[in-house]
């Protein structure tokens, strides 16, 4: 007699045949979905005497939600006492690939920056147009600092410590982040890539403003929808019992023959 069991309030009958045991188990091996979320840490401080953190200590980090669909989800959050800087239109600036990043350099598609923390606003720029210099290399789209205010006065007060976005691109793309690239040999020149994924431009905690460019924390990198719901759990167990169940009946049936 099927016997019913509850888990976290779902109702499963523990008599399962083989095959939807297995069928309950590939479903939890495809259950994990082809985007992602990364992050990255803000380290590499190029500000002119450091922006006050020191010993290679981290400015903030972003976290950047959909790698692999059509729509990313970007979240800047700077450690304390560190702000965007707002004086002398400052550029954070970043680029994204359909699919594995070409190149260097990389080819970026039609995209739309929506959705974007008040006082900034995106830019889709031509190839090439966001050079941020030797250590970070050049990307394709930015965010601009528009404000109000339009200097450093007013921070902490009017100071931004997170910013948020969202990069769109065509239905059905696969969009990932790509580094900076650098351009060398004048005419027909060579191309590298940088290690760095994102360059934001901040107001450090002593007052000096600068560009720090991100880093991929490649230990941190977490799968969406990768973790099963309840039924899935319950499918999972349930079908691990009916198939050792099949099995023990299989060898019995095999030493009475």
């Amino acid at each position: 007699m099927p016997t019913n069991i509850q888990i976290r309030g779902y109702i499963v009958k523990t008599k399962v045949l083989a095959g939807v045991a297995l069928a309950a188990m590939m479903g939890f091996a495809g259950s994990a979905s082809a985007a992602s979320t990364i992050f990255l840490k803000l380290t590499k401080d190029t500000c002119s005497g450091t922006c006050g953190l020191t010993g290679g200590a981290s400015y903030g980090e972003v976290e950047v939600d959909g790698i692999g669909t059509n729509v990313l989800s970007f979240d800047i959050l700077l450690s304390k006492d560190i702000f965007f800087n707002q004086a002398g239109k400052p550029v954070e600036a970043f680029s994204a690939t359909d699919g594995a990043p070409g190149g260097p350099p990389p080819t970026g598609p039609t995209v739309t920056i929506g959705n974007i923390t008040a006082g900034f606003l995106g830019g889709v720029e031509a190839a090439g147009a966001i050079n941020e210099g030797p250590t970070f290399g050049t990307f394709l789209y930015s965010i601009d600092w528009v404000g109000p205010p339009t200097n450093n006065g007013n921070i902490p007060g009017a100071g931004k410590s997170e910013l948020k976005f969202t990069v769109t691109g065509p239905s059905g793309s696969a969009l990932e982040l790509a580094p900076g690239y650098l351009a060398s040999g004048g005419k027909n020149p060579t191309f590298s890539n940088t290690d760095y994924f994102f360059v934001a431009d901040l107001y450090g905690s002593n007052g000096k403003t600068g560009k720090v460019g991100a880093v991929l924390d490649k230990d941190h990198v977490v799968p969406q929808g990768g973790v099963p719901e309840p039924v899935s759990w319950a499918l999972m167990l349930v079908g691990f019992g009916g198939l050792g169940a099949a099995l023990r009946r299989r060898r019995a049936l095999a030493l009475h023959a």
